[in-house]
């Protein structure tokens, strides 16, 4: 790329001060500390801080600002492809069916049901649209019917702090006032008589360790705490089986967890452990025939599943072994059979089980694809939902006929604009690691974009805690698509695509596996003619943004250009600082650098720690000043010590940082906005390609 125009602004320049920190007696640099708000968790009112970041986003609208009509073009492409009017497949739940619909022109949904069946008039449960009028950041986290189906409580975050506020409404009188519950986060669970709520809270420090108990109709300070984890190291969660028979309250760390159980009929009664927590044993549960089922991996990573009497949970009946091949991670009970998830052959499965079939695999037409749970709500349903696609082919809900082994497609995703699937490839490949490992890649294409030799490509990556990138499909993709840009993931180790050992590979001191998985994709497209150094794009964010800074550091001559967003890239001063909520729990991700082997090994790769002066490629780094995961100052200390690096080695390519001001680690909220947000960057990516016209 080029900085189009002569009149192009110079970038600011943070000040270096001088600082550093000395853990086992070794002295470590930090010249852009103060940039880390000294108030937090309190909001930033650093004025210099604040200047700063306002500068450097001064900086970036000015190059945005260039390219504002090949934003617009990609924004009204995406949008294109988007129905703007639609609404989701109704799902049951015990007499209503449940969807949601977006009405044209609106950033977000309207919640509706209808009684009976889908020909009855419709019942506006939550018109979100409304609620968002005034707020620029405006998201509902979770809803939930009480068992009568008369409330509804829904949690509201307006900033991007995850905070959330939980609200009740009578959906049988909409003038009935309830009191409000702050500082909550995640699932909320209502017991049978519709007269409790649980809730997870949400304290000062960000940490969200007690379960409360709220009585309708009282203040929120009088709620009943039910569940504190004392351990800092653990998070807690509520949820409900799927018999709607108990309450499961989940204490998790990264490696272990375990789950107590309360009735739903009575709520007051104490808690039942389920299983004790045991170290690097992680167990997923749901009540079945008046017991319990799990998947548990006690026996060998990829885990089992066993079943339990209601009063020895310990005392395990194994219905299906440990397998070095299939991968188990979660189970669903249904009346007369059970449902489970996991991985098979890198590719996510869908199991049933029963105690005269044994386990069957859900089988699926594409090579490689996306396949995930949808809303089940009846325990007694002869269905299964699920939402399927693959990079190729957009998104179908279907419903699995557990009888018949059949699927009934209930919605196809609709491109209004208009999409070819015959006009695009589709491929897996796998690359070899340089310890002989073998690495998946899943690509698309658009057919005739390989018949000019090496395409331009866009790179992207993941790999840590677990998390296995879906090959799934992408209407946003094909404006790169149909512009000659290569898509491919590169499945690296750290995620779980071949299994959990797959995840342990890619963590503690395996760490580097997967930075060197991912440059060693990159090396292999090349090899292999997709691509050439210099024509690649690479993106990630979060754990993904520490991939990027990593590999830029590895192999800058490899890339065009960056995008890192929400970057967890002060990966070692973060680990250091205790006083952040989540920095104890991440260190069964990444280890303790207060033990020396940890703080030596994540020194070596932290991309802060490990700027160099040279010739970096271009880079776009976007944070929120309201993320209470990958805090701002992160990716502001990193651009700012890129800068200095750069213009140390004469390095003229762009550098951007787009701070948030009003958001936080999932970006906009709206879905227009996050069109936007995404053509920005579409268009930051086809310039870096020499690809945009000026």
């Amino acid at each position: 790329m080029s900085q189009c125009s002569s009149v192009f602004p110079q970038p600011p320049m943070a000040d270096a001060v001088t600082f550093s920190h000395e853990t086992h007696g070794h002295k470590r640099s930090d010249p852009y500390a103060w940039l880390r708000n000294p108030g937090y968790p309190e909001p930033v009112d650093d004025p210099k801080i604040m200047a700063y970041l306002e500068a450097e986003n001064a900086y970036t609208k000015a190059y945005e600002d260039t390219l504002v009509p090949l934003t617009q073009t990609i924004f009204e492409e995406l949008k294109g492809r988007m129905k703007e009017n639609d609404a989701s497949a109704p799902y049951q739940d015990g007499p209503y069916w449940y969807y949601s619909k977006f009405e044209e022109g609106s950033q977000y949904p309207i919640y509706c049901r209808k009684k009976g069946t889908l020909a009855a008039p419709e019942e506006i449960i939550l018109n979100v649209p409304t609620l968002a009028q005034g707020h620029d950041y405006f998201k509902v986290g979770d809803l939930s019917i009480s068992s009568d189906h008369r409330l509804l409580a829904y949690s509201v975050d307006t900033n991007g702090s995850e905070r959330f506020t939980l609200f009740i409404h009578d959906l049988s009188n909409p003038q009935a006032i309830f009191e409000t519950i702050p500082n909550v986060f995640g699932s909320v669970v209502w017991d049978h008589s519709s007269q409790y709520i649980f809730y997870t809270y949400v304290d000062d420090s960000w940490r969200y360790n007690k379960i409360y108990r709220h009585v309708l109709g009282q203040k929120a300070d009088q709620d009943t705490l039910v569940y504190e984890e004392q351990d800092i190291g653990y998070f807690v969660s509520v949820s409900q089986t799927q018999d709607e028979r108990y309450i499961l309250i989940n204490s998790h760390g990264h490696e272990e967890n375990e789950i107590y159980a309360l009735p739903k009929a009575t709520p007051l009664a104490p808690l039942t452990l389920l299983r004790k927590r045991q170290p690097k044993v992680e167990y997923d549960v749901d009540h079945w025939n008046n017991g319990w089922v799990g998947v548990i991996n006690d026996t060998g990573p990829n885990g089992r599943l066993i079943q339990t009497s209601a009063d020895h949970f310990d005392q395990d009946h194994e219905l299906v072994a440990h397998s070095n091949e299939r991968y188990l991670v979660g189970v669903v009970a249904f009346k007369d059979r059970l449902v489970l998830t996991g991985r098979e052959a890198g590719l996510p499965a869908v199991f049933t089980y029963t105690d005269q079939t044994g386990l069957q695999k859900l089988t699926f037409e594409d090579a490689a694809y996306e396949v995930a749970l949808g809303t089940n709500a009846q325990y007694e349903a002869s269905t299964l939902r699920l939402g399927y696609s693959a990079m190729g082919k957009p998104l179908r809900v279907m419903d699995y006929d557990f009888t018949s082994q059949t699927y009934d497609v209930k919605k196809i995703q609709e491109i209004p604009s208009g999409f070819d699937p015959n006009l695009y490839v589709t491929e897996r490949v796998f690359s070899t690691s340089r310890d002989g490992t073998k690495v998946p890649i899943s690509l698309i294409y658009r057919k005739g974009a390989r018949d000019h030799g090496p395409a331009p490509l866009l790179l992207y990556g993941y790999g840590s805690y677990g998390y296995s990138m879906p090959a799934s499909f992408s209407s946003s993709r094909l404006s790169l698509l149909d512009r000659g840009v290569i898509y491919a993931i590169a499945h690296i180790r750290g995620g779980s695509e071949m299994g959990k050992k797959w995840y342990e590979d890619g963590k503690f001191l395996n760490k580097k596996n997967t930075f060197n998985d991912f440059v060693d994709v990159a090396h292999h497209l090349i090899h292999m003619g997709y691509t050439q150094a210099g024509k690649i794009a690479i993106w990630g964010g979060s754990a993904g943004g520490l991939l990027m800074g990593a590999a830029v550091n590895q192999a800058p001559e490899l890339y065009a250009s960056v995008i890192a967003e929400v970057p967890f890239v002060d990966t070692l001063t973060t680990m250091l600082d205790t006083s952040l909520p989540l920095t104890v729990p991440e260190y069964k991700e990444w280890g303790n650098p207060q033990e020396k082997e940890y703080y030596e090994y994540i020194l070596s790769y932290s991309p802060y720690d490990n700027v160099v002066a040279c010739q970096y490629p271009a880079i776009f780094a976007h944070g929120g000043l309201n993320d209470p995961r990958v805090t701002y100052w992160e990716s502001a200390k990193w651009v700012a010590k890129l800068r200095a690096a750069k213009k140390q080695a004469g390095c003229n390519s762009l550098l951007l940082l787009k701070t948030d001001m009003g958001k936080g680690h999932g970006g906009a909220s709206g879905r227009y906005d996050s069109l936007q947000e995404l053509a920005e960057k579409y268009t930051f990516v086809l310039d870096q390609f020499g690809m945009a016209e000026h």
